[in-house]
């Protein structure tokens, strides 16, 4: 209650005054117990201590939906990092072959070649099949995209390069067609 004509408040019987405020020295009869409760934890005969096995079959059972779950995610996300890989090796074996043909007015004889005149450090590898064992197309000038040969230019050489794979990609074709 609040002060009226000149009342003190009352609590339980006793002025306010009177009731002892909560602080360091009102705790000290308690136990810690009761300051800080402990979730409800049955006693076990013999005071062991540890799970049941009902509680372990719930967290197994949780882990288990969990990875259920994340699994052909996972597989999904690797499958799109080699057609990404690959996608690359492609673009630069093509790029490297193109600028072999600019500076030497001829395609290269073979992917061996293009590393030992400097353009590649190496050959790139396969993501899918896991090696450098690329499908090589010949220049002929008459396949499509290919420019006749001039006069006194001669074909053959490499020029353009699949993968080894029969694989199919995740936009449905194969990937030796890429």
């Amino acid at each position: 209650m609040r002060e009226r004509n000149g009342e003190a408040d009352v609590h339980e019987g006793q002025p306010v005054s009177a009731v002892e405020p909560l602080g360091a020295d009102s705790s000290a009869s308690l136990p810690p117990s009761a300051l800080f409760p402990v979730p409800f934890r049955r006693s076990r005969p013999g005071g062991q201590k540890g799970f049941t096995l009902m509680e372990l079959m719930v967290v197994v059972a949780i882990i288990g939906i969990l990875v259920s779950m994340a699994v052909p995610t996972y597989r999904t996300i690797v499958e799109r990092a080699k057609e990404t890989v690959l996608r690359e090796n492609l673009y630069t074996l093509r790029d490297v072959i193109d600028q072999y043909y600019a500076d030497k007015g001829k395609y290269p004889d073979s992917l061996e070649s293009l590393v030992s005149a400097g353009y590649l450090r190496r050959l790139p590898i396969d993501p899918i099949t896991g090696k450098s064992d690329w499908v090589t197309v010949p220049y002929s000038g008459n396949e499509p995209g290919q420019l006749e040969p001039t006069e006194g230019e001669s074909t053959g050489g490499i020029w353009d390069v699949h993968s080894a794979s029969d694989a199919v990609g995740s936009d449905g074709t194969k990937y030796s067609t890429w």
